[in-house]
């Protein structure tokens, strides 16, 4: 008989991830689709680690240190992995759907809290062979390798997700119990998320300083291993020493650690759920409060602020684009004007008279407000209260509508305030000012309208937490990246178009595209949508 364990964990993943409705036979081809979907961007992750790790590698052969690079894609994955999973934590550990039909059932609270556990574990295991697998790979095809290494390589893959995972479900918890004991607990989620995000990316952008750091300091990092990273320091002895007693540690240390966690928050695993289902303050998601205002329109624009708030994974997730955009237009107030444009073109200080930070403005621009799109998701969180909006006395043209305007207003007024910026800064005319502006509110429309007709196409309506719509769902996912991989094309042409036409003239011409493709989108939504619309 197959132990309730593993019954409790097929269960959850399943149940988790929807796995029988995708394959359902009527959901058979969008499945097809998501699998070469998923296939192609694990193919796009591989490459870039391996990528990375090749270069990594033989920038550190050339000083004898390639040794460290492993651990150095060792400490990276954990860390992404930690990052990934703090809210899937929240979420499935602590705020789960199925919380009190498991509890009610004859089961201990171990073999729930182990099953979700695991099933954590298997997630995390995706990343560790997308982002460290291939680092260990690299290694092996340049430099000289030993059992030992081999040995080590494969029971660190084994072992790898089980500290972070630890760590983001102790952090998990205590987001969890702080946000739900003061009135401003979205606010603290979503800081607390932003702060994370700032810190990867100061961090990604000190990366190229970090190669003299290391060189300049093996001593130190030698110490660090030893000292202060305990689990990386004993792989290390395993891997490269061939230290038996190193590995047996460090998978012991492991199982140990992990084991202790789960046995301490087993204890007191279903009063912890019950505490914070008691102070957490019950909400009626979707429940559109009219006001007294003569335009119905503002009114769906405040239930979509209100919404939008309350939904740390959804703020963090459309509006990062805009905070990078505000740090980039900051930044430009403190650092000189050669210097950037000398770091970003990579040219003398003669040969920059001639050059024109316009068209990377434009590119920053444009790839910050892409990355923005709450109307991608607004239909699918609608959720299980949609029939509402359906039974009320508005257009329906309206709501869409609203939802798009939204849109606009989270990502426009801060673009605007950074191009102005930016106009001071680097010295801009008045007609790269002006017309920078129009390609905003212009691109601004773009994508509101854009998130609203392919996420009436792919809605999630039936989801299990709003993590599942913003982050993992199809609709969010083509909002980003379709337009993202025309923007990646805009340099090109513009680089052939460059010897007959101006940077001010391109711009304006990819305008005059915009201005069409909105006007078609507009109409598109007010005809089709709305049918679409109503039949969800």
């Amino acid at each position: 008989m197959k132990s309730k364990l593993w019954i409790l964990f097929k269960n959850i993943t399943v149940n988790n991830y929807k796995f029988n409705k995708k394959f359902s036979s009527s959901n058979i081809p969008k499945t097809i689709f998501n699998i070469i979907l998923a296939l192609l961007v694990s193919v796009v992750v591989i490459a870039y680690s391996a990528l990375y790790s090749y270069l990594a590698t033989s920038f550190a052969k050339e000083y004898n240190l390639e040794q460290y690079i492993p651990m150095l894609f060792y400490l990276v994955t954990q860390f992404f992995i930690f990052m990934f999973s703090i809210y899937r934590v929240k979420s499935m550990l602590f705020d789960s759907s199925d919380n009190d039909m498991l509890f009610s059932m004859p089961l201990k609270p171990q073999t729930i809290l182990a099953s979700r556990m695991l099933t954590l574990l298997s997630v995390n295991y995706v990343l560790t062979i997308l982002i460290y697998a291939p680092s260990l790979f690299i290694y092996g095809m340049v430099s000289q390798i030993t059992i030992a290494y081999i040995l080590g390589a494969v029971i660190s893959v084994i072992f790898l997700p089980f500290i972070p995972t630890v760590l983001s479900s102790i952090v998990g918890y205590i987001i969890a119990f702080v946000s739900s004991k003061v009135n401003s607990k979205k606010i603290i989620e979503t800081i607390v998320t932003f702060i994370m995000f700032i810190l990867v990316f100061v961090g990604v952008s000190q990366i190229q300083s970090f190669g003299t750091i290391f060189i300049n300091n093996v001593e130190t990092i030698d110490m660090v291993l030893n000292n202060i990273l305990i689990f990386p320091g004993l792989l290390f002895k395993a891997m490269y020493n061939s230290n038996i007693l190193a590995l047996i540690a460090y998978i012991v240390l492991n199982i140990i650690l992990f084991f202790v966690f789960c046995l301490i928050l087993s204890k007191g695993y279903k009063n912890i759920i019950n505490r914070l289902k008691e102070i957490k303050k019950v909400k009626k998601k979707g429940e559109v409060k009219f006001e007294k205002t003569n335009d119905i329109t503002i009114t769906l624009i405040k239930k979509e602020f209100r919404r939008y708030i309350s939904i740390p994974v959804y703020v963090v997730n459309t509006f990062f684009g805009m905070i990078l955009l505000i740090l980039f237009a900051g930044s430009t107030i403190f650092i000189d004007k050669t210097t950037i444009i000398n770091e970003l073109f990579n040219t003398s200080q003669d040969a920059q008279m001639g050059l024109t930070i316009f068209p990377f403005i434009i590119m920053v621009i444009a790839f910050t407000m892409l990355m923005s799109n709450t109307a991608g998701s607004s239909i699918s969180l609608e959720g299980k209260n949609l029939w509402i909006l359906k039974t009320l006395p508005v257009d329906i043209k309206k709501v869409l509508k609203s939802k798009v305007l939204f849109n606009i207003l989270v990502i426009l007024p801060i673009s605007i305030i950074s191009l102005v910026i930016v106009f001071f800064t680097f010295n801009l005319t008045l007609t790269e000012l002006l017309i920078g502006i129009l390609f905003e509110i212009l691109i601004s429309i773009f994508v509101g309208e854009f998130g609203i007709i392919i996420n009436l196409k792919y809605p999630k309506i039936n989801y299990i937490n709003e993590t599942q719509v913003v982050k993992q769902s199809l609709s969010s996912f083509l909002c980003v990246m379709l337009p993202m991989v025309v923007i990646m094309v805009m340099p090109i042409i513009y680089f052939i178009a460059s010897y007959t036409i101006s940077i001010n003239v391109f711009v304006m011409i990819i305008c005059g595209i915009l201005l069409l493709i909105n006007a078609l989108f507009y109409l598109l939504i007010n005809t089709w949508g709305v049918k679409k619309f109503n039949k969800l």
